[in-house]
């Protein structure tokens, strides 16, 4: 990360500062990325097929009847994956006048739990790639950010809202959406994601390892602690903590058995060996309760999904959770035990939806589970018989789940 660092601090300032934005953390962002992952990001040329020109086509019209429209959108959310435009709809459950913006390849017009939103088709504010634009391989990434720029501005001065969610604020596109918002004097708010720092955090992670990372936000942090412990890093300045989700009235029918599926990682030691373990452990719960569900959450990013759909897929009781098409509450809604290999965000996420964690410590780990341990609100191992041991007594046995799920209680209301 150090190294990250060094070589943004040494391209001239120049080919960092863009219309007055600064893209050093968009870069950083965009480094860091492409170290992390196994393909390597490509920026690829835009081709307007014949779809696309229909799309084009659809979405001026739509936004032409919109521009007659007395009431504007007062707020947007943009992010790149239907659960974290799920969360923020949550949140905002009753506020009207919403629009979204979906940076991914799914649905044109996607459905989502709210009573008043629209979504913001992205056709319309594309542009054609300029011939010229793209003039080494070296400056691709600056014309790149030059071009979310651009797109981003039109987007935001076309609805010129009051204020923009984002969901978790590290990616590239969310660093240029805070600076634009920041420059406008439109409030930008992030939603921490499922990582909570207090119980659970990786040495290796990025955003914990750079100053001033989530500046251009007003961070939604789950708990005060949270909010805290990034503030001490210099990594946020201001801050609100949402609401504590109440206990919920039909825990009773929580029974199935839920499995996170994390992303391939070399860098966090997350190899495919890992995914091979937890595919192998969705095929041993499977067998021994086939009267229950098992409920597997796949990955955004889809590199370790095919190793998991290639090892489970027989399975009759096993059911499969995409992310651009179920929420994470609707994940969880059924289970009462997480299952977990490793480290990952959705951990925090079975917490909040009082779904006990269970979790397989692997020996490569590079996560500190300390905070986990202090508030007895998950059991870890290191030994697989423990780990299965553990989901097994705890299904045979209600009323620990049931002390479990209030120690989860206790956990969120303080």
């Amino acid at each position: 990360m150090i190294n990250i660092q060094k070589k943004v601090n040494k391209i001239p300032k120049k080919l960092l500062i863009y219309k007055g934005y600064n893209l050093s953390q968009a870069l950083i962002r965009f480094y860091n990325i492409n170290s992390r992952a196994i393909n390597k990001f490509k920026i690829k040329k835009k081709k307007i097929s014949i779809k696309n020109a229909v799309l084009l086509s659809l979405s001026f019209l739509y936004q032409l009847k919109k521009l007659f429209k007395k009431d504007r959108n007062e707020i947007i959310i943009i992010s790149n994956t239907r659960y974290k435009i799920q969360k923020a709809l949550n949140h905002l459950s009753k506020k009207k006048n919403i629009a979204v913006f979906q940076d991914f390849n799914h649905k044109i017009f996607e459905n989502y739990y709210h009573e008043d939103y629209n979504i913001i088709n992205k056709f319309l504010f594309l542009k054609f790639p300029k011939k010229n634009l793209i003039r080494s391989k070296n400056k691709n990434e600056f014309s790149m950010l030059q071009n979310k720029i651009d797109f981003f501005e039109k987007l935001i001065n076309f609805y010129n809202p009051k204020s923009v969610y984002v969901v978790e604020g590290d990616s590239v596109n969310d660093a240029l959406i805070g600076q634009i918002c920041k420059k406008k004097k439109i409030k930008c708010f992030c939603f921490q994601h499922g990582y909570n720092p207090t119980l659970f955090y990786s040495t290796v992670l990025p955003k914990f390892e750079y100053k001033n990372y989530f500046y251009d936000f007003i961070f939604l942090a789950d708990s005060s602690k949270s909010a805290l412990f990034l503030k001490k890093k210099k990594l946020i300045n201001r801050y609100k903590v949402v609401d504590n989700k109440i206990l919920p009235n039909k825990l009773s029918e929580k029974k199935n058995i839920f499995f996170g599926i994390p992303t391939i990682s070399p860098k966090e030691n997350l190899d495919e060996n890992i995914i091979k373990k937890i595919a192998q452990n969705i095929n041993y719960f499977s067998k021994k309760y086939n009267n229950l569900k098992i409920l597997v959450r796949l990955h955004p990013d889809g590199l370790s999904n095919k190793i998991i759909l290639k090892k489970v897929s027989n399975l009759k009781n096993v059911e499969f959770h995409y992310p651009h098409e179920i929420s994470i509450e609707n994940s969880f809604k059924s289970a009462k035990i997480g299952c977990f290999v490793f480290g990952t965000s959705l951990i925090a996420d079975s917490l909040n939806n009082y779904c006990f964690p269970v979790i397989l410590v692997d020996k490569k780990n590079s996560y500190n589970f300390e905070g986990l341990k202090k508030n007895k609100v998950a059991y870890l191992t290191s030994k697989e018989n423990n780990f299965r041991n553990a989901v097994s007594n705890l299904l045979k046995n209600p009323i620990k789940i049931k002390t479990k799920q209030k120690l989860i209680h206790k956990f969120l209301k303080n």
